[in-house]
């Protein structure tokens, strides 16, 4: 890779302390960056998602100067102000991740920096639900947006099929995300009766599925348990602490709300197993990381998964809209010899690893070379 070094500045909505998939992989970017000698700035929001109290206007965390926002939320769509401020004009690249406002704002003033503009995909907009206006939006006013953008890297497979319908096949590259999988230790004693889930409370993780499948399981196996671990999300949170004590199965079911990193490391590194039931995911973030600390995975068989998950080698892919069929899953992996195990977990660390950022950071590295040009 070439001495060169760049001025990046990264523009998102939500920047550490908040937490969350494209909050973790930017952060892990900048670290990365910065380590390479490139200089690093982040542009985002002034408040976490359902956060009630605005954030530093300027802050430096871990040598990355970020600078915060005030916003007008219209859920999915947040616009922000004196967004153009905050950007450098010396800056050789700017990095936006996901579609919106941001992405929206920068396109339309182009001509405003010498930079080259570039973008991550993390899903698009279709998290949660893929409505009639979120379509609209990405068939129309997003392909007009790509234009000003010199590069669109999509985080997996599935986004580079996604966005190959609105932009140029030549303008995009696939880099699928990197992990910090090296923090995860995979010898750690674990818990082979806990079951963890980590991720937002939102309607396409259909949590409720995995209390569902816990339900079908103890009567099978009464020491199984559930740890739920993430934010909150439009009130999910609540409706499923509502639903479980409805079933009576509260001492088989543990939250962890808004974990910290610390915790979340714990979490993985305590846990026999991994559980996933989402619909849709842009990359499966939190696969890799329960992977790469010696879970053995049980996941929904989506797209997203199946390219990271290799079934029977190193983890296992299901069908949770049938929580009883799922349930006997659950307890017949739980039961695996330790030999079995022991493969399975050396295999998902194995897969894990491809996805380190000490390799990933020198893709993205190419791709600024490649834009900014001699």
């Amino acid at each position: 890779m070439s001495e060169k070094k760049f001025k990046i500045v990264h523009v998102l909505h939500h920047f550490e302390p908040c937490k969350g998939g494209i909050e973790s992989v930017t952060l892990n970017l900048c670290r990365q960056l910065k380590k390479k000698g490139h200089s690093v700035e982040v542009v985002c929001l002034n408040k976490c998602p359902h956060g009630t109290s605005s954030l530093p206007p300027e802050e430096t965390i871990e040598g990355i100067v970020v600078h915060r926002v005030p916003f007008l939320d219209l859920k999915w769509y947040k616009c922000p102000f004196h967004v153009m401020e905050k950007i450098p004009r010396d800056a050789d690249i700017v990095h936006v991740h996901g579609l919106g406002f941001f992405s929206d704002l920068l396109a339309w003033n182009r001509k405003r920096f010498s930079g080259k503009l570039v973008l991550s995909t993390h899903g698009g907009i279709f998290h949660s639900n893929s409505s009639v206006f979120k379509q609209m939006y990405f068939n129309f006013i997003a392909r007009r947006t790509l234009r000003a953008f010199d590069k669109v890297i999509a985080v997996s497979e599935h986004d580079g099929t996604l966005f190959k319908r609105i932009i140029p096949v030549e303008k995009m590259i696939v880099i699928e995300n990197g992990v910090d999988v090296a923090q995860f230790n995979p010898n750690h004693e674990r818990d082979e009766d806990a079951f963890l889930f980590v991720g937002r409370f939102s309607e396409n993780k259909r949590v409720e599925l995995l209390v569902e499948t816990l339900l079908e399981a103890l009567p099978q196996e009464p020491k199984i348990k559930l740890w739920l671990a993430g934010i909150d999300w439009n009130e999910a949170l609540k409706h499923l602490r509502e639903r479980v004590r409805a079933l009576g199965i509260q001492r088989s079911v543990e939250f962890f709300e808004k974990p910290s990193n610390e915790k979340l490391k714990t979490l993985y590194e305590r846990a026999g197993h991994f559980v996933s039931a989402s619909a849709y995911e842009g990359f499966g973030l939190s696969l890799v990381e329960g992977m790469g600390a010696g879970c053995i995975a049980i996941v929904q068989g989506i797209e997203s998964f199946e390219r990271i998950l290799d079934h029977e080698k190193n983890g296992f892919l299901v069908d949770y809209s049938n929580p009883e069929q799922v349930a006997h899953e659950w307890v017949r992996i739980r039961d695996l010899d330790r030999k079995n195990k022991e493969g399975l977990r050396v295999e998902a660390r194995r897969r894990a690893l491809e996805f380190d950022w000490s390799k990933k950071v020198g893709e993205f590295e190419q791709v600024y070379m490649e834009v900014k040009g001699p």
